[in-house]
């Protein structure tokens, strides 16, 4: 699994499906660093009971997770040489 897929929900986490109204992908990162949807961890959390879950991950208990906005750079095909 690659580090820009969500590990709840199997899909890229630069996906339209979990947008805010600003069309920035939403997702949420915990202490140990790894990032999921916002919407997935929320609900991973509520399925194990409340703040107190461990990371899908590396099972890390965690009690918290930050809302974090993911954009996509323009240039997300790399450097082109063609435009020196």
């Amino acid at each position: 699994m690659s580090d820009n897929t969500c590990s709840i929900c199997l899909e890229p986490l630069l996906t339209g499906k979990h947008e805010d109204d600003g069309g920035k992908s939403i997702g949420a990162t915990v202490p140990c660093g790894h990032c999921f949807h916002f919407e997935c961890f929320a609900m991973w959390q509520a399925s194990k009971g409340g703040r107190n879950c461990k990371c899908p991950n590396c099972n890390n208990v965690t009690k918290e997770c930050i809302k974090i906005y993911i954009a996509q750079s323009e240039d997300a095909g790399g450097n082109d040489d063609d435009d020196i």
